[in-house]
């Protein structure tokens, strides 16, 4: 069975460091404070880990012997940025996609589709 923990990036700020124990909390994994100098390959030597759950300023990141894995928006934000100042999406206009509606997206892959999606259905809604 494979080994996780939640900890955080090298910033330590309160928030991220409140946002990491919470994580843990809600994931039932445990929370490992960073240690300043720590690097990650050694604390999941240390602590026979396959892979840690990272709070970080840019967001949540998973970081194992493989690399990083973390989300970018991409053109998420420019689209809904659209969307707020009246320009549109030209997903959302052919869907005709609105607040409260669900969406299943199956072509995930970068998952920009899906941000817009959520964004134009609300918090009502879901994707």
């Amino acid at each position: 069975m494979k080994k996780f923990a939640v900890t955080t990036g090298k910033n330590k700020s309160p928030e991220l460091l409140r946002k990491a124990k919470l994580w843990s909390e809600q994931l039932g994994l445990e929370f490992i404070p960073r240690k300043d100098s720590g690097a990650l390959n050694e604390l999941l030597k240390e602590r026979s880990l396959d892979g840690a759950l990272l709070a970080t300023a840019r967001g949540a990141e998973f970081y194992s012997p493989g690399g990083r894995l973390f989300f970018h928006p991409g053109m998420s934000i420019l689209r809904i940025a659209n969307i707020i100042s009246g320009k549109g999406d030209r997903m959302v206009n052919a869907m005709k996609l609105q607040k409260g509606m669900s969406v299943l997206d199956c072509t995930l892959g970068m998952a920009a589709d899906a941000c817009v999606a959520s964004f134009a259905a609300g918090d009502s809604g879901s994707v």
